[in-house]
């Protein structure tokens, strides 16, 4: 249900959007069986929300930062960016990996914006855990590919959004740059190894393995389009093409063929 001009919803916005200096418009659907906030859309930037979530208007504030701060870092875009990426490279059995650490980084800059006083972290920090305890229900919304949602990380990702908020900014920033410099340096190392079978032909195991030339072979013409090709002067196999086999002497019957 569109709630866009709902008076609480629109102050709340406006508030949050202030708060990045924006003037922007931002559409508000509540929806049944949502679990957890989230915005999507780059063309037209839409922020939903769990249908009767009971959330304070100081919630509603962090949440409502915490989606339009996705918009105004352009995070929407990056995380469009590599759903291309691994669409392009389905291949990679770390796509998932770097998605994942992607996500991670993009929830935890956001995070960092909540961290100029004490009273501030543990009020946004009481917001999440009340949007993780709303999201253990089943989530029957399906994840779209151009969203970014307050609860896409797993428990173990959201305890490091804690230790990240709870720790100096010095380290915070260790920590990220750690994150990226180890799932970047994890991707390209990825394609220096390619996972293949390793075997011996059966032909080259039994000494099948030969080479057709202008000595050791000739072909005989069939009179209809096709060529019998001899080996050493034993039969190996019929073919209605001389395409490939240019160099191999052709015949019109047996009796031809030069003896040596």
């Amino acid at each position: 249900m569109n709630v866009s001009n709902n008076d609480r919803y629109s102050k709340l916005l406006t508030c949050a959007c202030q708060y990045y200096h924006l003037n922007r418009s931002f559409d508000i659907y509540e929806i049944d069986e949502l679990s957890s906030p989230m915005i999507f859309s780059i063309r037209k930037p839409t922020i939903l929300l769990p249908a009767q979530n009971q959330y304070t208007d100081q919630e509603l504030i962090f949440i409502f930062r915490h989606e339009v701060g996705h918009f105004y870092y352009h995070h929407l875009l990056y995380h469009f960016g590599v759903e291309l990426f691994s669409i392009v490279y389905w291949w990679n059995p770390l796509n998932k990996y770097i998605k994942k650490q992607i996500d991670t980084l993009l929830e935890m800059s956001i995070d960092h914006s909540f961290s100029s006083s004490a009273d501030e972290t543990i009020a946004y920090l009481n917001c999440l855990l009340k949007v993780k305890k709303q999201s253990a229900q089943q989530q029957l919304f399906p994840k779209l590919n151009s969203s970014l949602s307050m609860n896409n990380l797993q428990e173990s990702m959201l305890e490091k959004r804690f230790q990240l908020l709870t720790h100096s900014q010095k380290r915070q920033h260790f920590l990220s740059v750690f994150v990226v410099v180890i799932s970047v340096s994890i991707y390209l190392f990825s394609y220096y190894f390619t996972l293949r079978g390793v075997s011996t032909p059966s032909e080259a195991k039994n000494n099948e393995i030969f080479t057709l030339t202008n000595e050791n072979s000739y072909g005989i013409s069939n009179g209809d389009g096709t060529y019998d090709l001899y080996l050493y002067g034993e039969y190996i196999e019929t073919v209605d093409s001389l395409m490939g086999y240019d160099y191999v002497p052709i015949y019109n019957s047996l009796e031809d063929v030069p003896q040596n």
